[in-house]
């Protein structure tokens, strides 16, 4: 909201701190660069530096020990959730959709969850750079909204919080229309 309002570093602080308590709305330091706001997009990257460096520190008893122990923590979830298929009926992702269709050949889901990473990565930051990027800034968000739900390995009930913002940017940019009398593009 702070940035579909204009105000492009409180919404870069507030999306660095975000994206380093949960990875996927790093998603949205995207709305920086077709904008031209290059500030705004580097502060978010060194908020979610700061704060993620602050929070190993805090683990301790050093940085280099406690990102051992998160990166081992995340790969015990990794196989235990993104390599399992017990909870696919509870998961949103295109990941979950991969499982869906091959589980009745028992692949090891684990040793692709790298490979599936890397390769969504990939091909949304080409979506991004080739169709979205033109787009107005209620599509673009609300085009992030979806991916940051359904790009990560694993995805949840608890994501489809981040289509409320959206969603309210929806209902405002309706009342503001209906008032004006205006068409929302």
């Amino acid at each position: 909201w702070c940035f579909f309002t204009g105000r492009t570093n409180t919404s870069a602080v507030f999306i660095g701190l975000a994206a380093s308590l949960k990875l996927y709305p790093f998603i949205f330091l995207g709305l920086f660069l077709p904008r031209r706001k290059y500030g705004g997009f580097l502060l978010g990257l060194a908020t979610f530096a700061a704060v993620t460096a602050l929070s190993l520190y805090g683990i301790g008893p050093t940085i280099a020990a406690a990102a051992r122990w998160d990166s081992e923590q995340i790969a015990a979830f990794s196989k235990y959730y993104a390599g399992g298929v017990s909870f696919i009926g509870y998961d949103h992702s295109f990941f979950a959709l991969l499982k869906a269709a091959t589980q009745r050949w028992h692949p090891n889901y684990f040793s692709w969850e790298r490979p599936y990473t890397i390769t969504v990565a990939t091909l949304a930051v080409a979506l991004y750079f080739l169709r979205m990027w033109r787009l107005p800034l209620p599509n673009q968000i609300l085009a992030l909204s979806g991916l940051s739900i359904t790009l990560p390995p694993v995805s949840y009930d608890y994501t489809l919080l981040n289509l409320y913002p959206a969603f309210a940017m929806l209902v405002v940019l309706s009342l503001q229309a209906q008032r004006s009398a205006t068409r929302v593009p």
